[in-house]
């Protein structure tokens, strides 16, 4: 779709504003906790830590909290990235489990949460302890998945705000394509291509005629086979007419929502653990893992470009007209909806808190908003942190 490009100029410029980060000048009145006399090697203690958060609680719009530079870790923020502890969610070993129990995200996560609030209770020194991101192993494929938390915040509102900026193809099947007029637009290789593609899924299902003439049966096996999509692009959060292009996610947790296929639908409450990108984002984030993290071949990590685009693909989905009962949707989702207080805590953290260094005031890097975030959820003062949301039973998933 062509966009009017006045209408794009309108929306860049948009987002563009919103990824600003306010200057400690565009405050008009300041918290300075620079006398905090933090360890060397950043870590403040438990009765520091708690007063921190205090503070940031405690933030108005109007109001700055200022930290001393101490408060950073003397290496690389990528360095601590890499390093710092993740919140590891639990893990389920089988389909059989994760269907039964119908696994959801929002059910592991808020599980995780109870569960170190209870060790903060018991030992609030355990406060010093520093985590960021979101781990958690998939079923089949086995690999490590891993986002940071802030970076679901932010392709929350990145999905929003760039709206239609994000441009993303679906296929059901590879023979709804060959029906479609789209196909003339491609050349004579490709489609015999597509045509071969069609016949060797055929071939491999060893589907008999009798097979063919059972209803719903084609859709059945061939529709789940192509559980995939395409992000022709997204857009950066941060460099105007700048988009990460043809972002590829594979495994898919469809649902039909006609009701047709119980036993299928159930499947998304383990199939939601096995989605990845490939070909991923190449965004410099994404692109530093792959390249300087040789050793954990095992591990997929995720960036808020990825995110912003699955969460706009749901919201496409989601939004179709009842009367579209035969198409599948996606039924769960890696990434979780952050409620309306995780956002505004969130915004404090982002814009309104800074480390005073000796010519300049900073924001806080990425990876330390994720470590101040998991300690505000930690400790109970940040109660709602995830939305409840309920893809599989009904369409009501709204962004």
């Amino acid at each position: 779709m062509k966009l009017d490009r006045n209408l794009e100029e309108k929306i860049w410029d948009e987002i563009l504003e919103k990824s600003k980060r306010p200057t400690h000048d565009k405050f008009q009145n300041e918290i300075d906790l620079t006398d905090l006399n933090i360890l060397k090697c950043g870590r403040p203690s438990e009765e520091q830590i708690i007063e921190i958060l205090n503070q940031i609680s405690k933030l108005d719009q109007y109001t700055s909290l200022v930290l001393p530079e101490k408060i950073l870790y003397e290496i690389d923020p990528r360095t601590v990235r890499k390093n710092v502890r993740p919140i590891c969610l639990r893990r389920i070993r089988s389909k059989t489990e994760a269907i039964e129990k119908k696994i959801t995200l929002e059910k592991l996560i808020k599980e995780k949460i109870e569960e170190m609030r209870e060790k903060f209770i018991s030992n609030p020194e355990k406060i010093c302890e520093d985590y960021a991101g979101i781990n958690y192993r998939g079923i089949t494929d086995k690999k490590v998945k891993n986002y940071l938390m802030c970076d679901v915040i932010e392709g929350y509102l990145h999905a929003k705000d760039a709206g239609i900026l994000i441009e993303t193809k679906r296929y059901d099947t590879l023979e709804k394509l060959l029906k479609s007029k789209e196909i003339d637009s491609f050349d004579k290789e490709t489609r015999k291509k597509i045509v071969s593609a069609i016949k060797s899924i055929t071939s491999r299902e060893l589907m008999t005629e009798k097979m063919k003439r059972i209803p719903g049966y084609v859709r059945k096996v061939i529709l789940t086979k192509q559980s995939e999509r395409v992000v022709l692009r997204v857009p950066s959060t941060t460099t105007k007419k700048k988009y990460y292009k043809n972002i590829k996610f594979r495994k898919l947790p469809q649902f039909f929502i006609d009701g047709n296929f119980p036993e299928l639908n159930s499947e998304v409450y383990a199939s939601w653990m096995d989605v990845y990108t490939e070909p991923s984002c190449n965004c410099e984030e994404k692109t530093f893992f792959i390249t300087y993290l040789p050793r954990r071949v095992n591990q997929i990590w995720y960036c808020v470009h990825e995110i912003a685009a699955f969460l706009k693909m749901m919201m496409d989905d989601w939004k179709k007209d009842n009367d579209d009962l035969a198409d599948p949707r996606i039924g769960l989702s890696p990434f979780f909806i952050p409620t309306l207080e995780a956002i505004e805590f969130y915004k404090k953290l982002r814009n309104q808190v800074f480390v005073k260094t000796e010519n300049s005031y900073k924001h806080l890097p990425k990876i330390y908003l994720d470590i101040w975030l998991e300690k505000l959820i930690r400790t109970n003062r940040l109660k709602s942190f995830i939305e409840s949301v309920s893809y599989v039973e009904s369409a009501n998933f709204k962004i």
